[in-house]
């Protein structure tokens, strides 16, 4: 029999709190200053907006005539269409400076709708919107900059804005410029007005005029009118951390050049492009799970990615959840989950192609390509009751393993799997799928005649599986020589340990870990579970136990 050792870190059940920098919360820092991006439009929106940029409580669409702002402030919304007047709509509206990052649109089982690959830029150019200026697009932080570039021969003057949507536009007594929405305000900050002479910027005196009809200008000081001048307003608007509904980041993964791989969910229309550009038009409480994959600073988004679908199971709504995602030597990323959609968009040849839940509730696994431009696999993996992904771990085979629990009697097993049958009302399960989800290698339950379900997943250099998990089963199987063979007396909950072999045909080791005795509230919880090139163990979670 293998032994194994384990080390154990349990924080009693108690509030904790830190009070100094870590290098964690200086990485969230860094994470943090991630740039807004233009997507371009290839479907994602109405074709009228040729790049898109997705904010926190601000979408901006460019088109042809000028930028389209959408805002949300809770429950309220406004449009405000930044035209030039005298725009001919002819302007040819182009992506400049790439990211090297890609937004994908994975949503509903219809392969011919996903939209996937579309570039990612630093700024978007309208060029000629009208005669003699372009318009160019780009944004920072919480602030959004148009300069308008005025070309020889155009007098300044004659470039003029028209703010339709807006309540009312003003000037304040600092000379900013107040857009009134239904939404909230916008305020264009005193222009900056400046040419270039080789390489120096040159300013220019320039303030913001209001003229009948609401139109505005920018009326300037004195210029050479044979260089072309830029007059660059600055929008500011505020921002939510997250959108205005609920969103939750659930894991994360990092791959050989510090790339950093994250999945949750979402069903904020405005999430914030931050960590991703995502699906506007969602059902009313949906949610839908996300991919995004940012470089190792934390300074461009390399994919940002949905997955998700648009029909709910009988009633309910279409909910999808990332739980956990693996990444392998290859960069491509293997994100598991929970969907109670009935079109899931799943692969040809996948192992299980539709939802069985009678409730819903179905896992999934899909494995992106190293651009998040293409699914290479996305199967569903359940029975007809409940279900639900913690862990996902992949090996040097491209084989991936999922741990979870389910209520199901039918969730699939194979055959000579340590577990083909379900002893109690809910146990743990571990699923070795295949490198192309075409097939389980093997499949099996874990738990006893209790209430048994898995938390954290873990591989060693032999891809045997370890399991972390929490059991009330008072025959949990343990094997010979653990480090606790039987749950304490009169304690109802345990965490457990416990080695899946490779073939998934036998239990290895195992043992739970809690409380010896009762006392009050004698209950243990695993929640997390790593192994080192040695094959030991760290495990962690909490307890109420003294």
């Amino acid at each position: 029999m293998r032994s194994f050792r384990v080390f154990a870190l349990f924080w009693f059940g108690c509030s904790v709190g830190f009070g100094q920098s870590t290098p964690a919360s200086n990485l969230v820092k860094g994470y943090g200053s991630v740039p807004p991006v233009f997507e371009e439009n290839r479907g994602q929106v109405d074709a009228e907006a040729k790049y898109l940029l997705r904010g926190g409580n601000l979408n901006l669409f460019v088109t042809k005539t000028g930028p389209l702002l959408e805002l949300k402030n809770g429950e309220r919304g406004a449009a405000v269409r930044m035209e030039v007047v005298g725009a001919t709509g002819k302007g040819v509206v182009t992506g400049e400076s790439p990211t090297g990052g890609q937004s994908s649109y994975f949503r509903g089982n219809d392969p011919s709708k996903w939209i996937a690959g579309a570039p990612q830029f630093a700024q978007a150019r309208i060029r000629e919107v009208r005669r003699g200026v372009d318009l160019l697009c780009y944004a920072n932080d919480r602030q959004f900059e148009y300069d308008l570039v005025v070309k020889p021969g155009t007098k300044p003057d004659d470039v003029r804005m028209r703010f339709a949507g807006a309540e009312r536009v003003s000037l304040t007594a600092d000379g900013e410029l107040k857009i009134e929405t239904a939404a909230g305000d916008l305020v264009q900050h005193r222009p900056k007005v400046w040419q270039l002479a080789g390489e120096k910027r040159e300013e220019v005196a320039g303030r913001y005029r209001i003229l009948k009809a609401g139109e505005v200008t920018v009326a300037v000081g004195k210029y050479d009118q044979a260089r072309e001048l830029v007059i660059d307003p600055v929008v500011s608007y505020s921002t939510y951390l997250g959108g205005s509904s609920n969103d939750q980041g659930a894991a994360i993964a990092v791959d050989a050049s510090g790339n950093a791989y994250v999945t949750g969910s979402t069903n904020s229309a405005n999430f914030p492009t931050t960590v991703g550009a995502f699906q506007v038009a969602q059902d009313a409480g949906a949610a839908d799970a996300f991919v995004s994959k940012l470089n190792s600073t934390g300074t461009a988004l390399l994919y940002s990615t949905f997955i998700g679908g648009n029909l709910g199971v009988g009633s309910g709504s279409p909910v999808t959840g990332g739980k956990a995602i693996a990444v392998d030597s290859s960069g491509n990323a293997y994100v598991t989950g929970n969907a109670q959609t009935s079109d899931f968009p799943t692969t040809t040849g996948a192992f299980q192609t539709t939802n069985r839940s009678s409730f819903g509730s179905s896992v999934f696994a899909v494995k992106f390509n190293s651009s998040g431009t293409r699914l290479l696999y996305s199967t569903l993996l359940g029975g007809t009751a409940i279900q639900f992904a913690v862990g996902i771990q992949v090996d040097g085979n491209g084989n991936a393993y999922i741990a979870g629990y389910t209520s199901s009697l039918n969730f699939p097993t194979t055959a000579g799997a340590f577990m083909t049958y379900m002893r109690g009302p809910e146990s743990a399960f571990v699923t070795k799928l295949n490198a192309a989800a075409t097939g389980l290698i093997y499949s099996t339950y874990l738990g006893g005649g209790g209430l048994t379900s898995a938390a954290s997943i873990a591989l060693d250099s032999s891809n045997n599986a370890y399991v972390l998990g929490t059991t009330t089963a008072a025959d949990f199987p343990t094997t010979a020589g653990a480090f606790q063979t039987a749950e304490g007396v009169g304690v109802t909950q345990n965490a457990f340990v416990a080695e899946i072999s490779a073939d998934g045909t036998a239990l290895t080791a195992a043992t739970y870990l809690g409380a010896t005795s009762n006392s009050q509230f004698s209950q243990t919880q695993g929640m997390g579970i790593a192994a080192d090139s040695h094959n030991n163990l760290y495990v962690t979670g909490y307890t109420y136990s003294p």
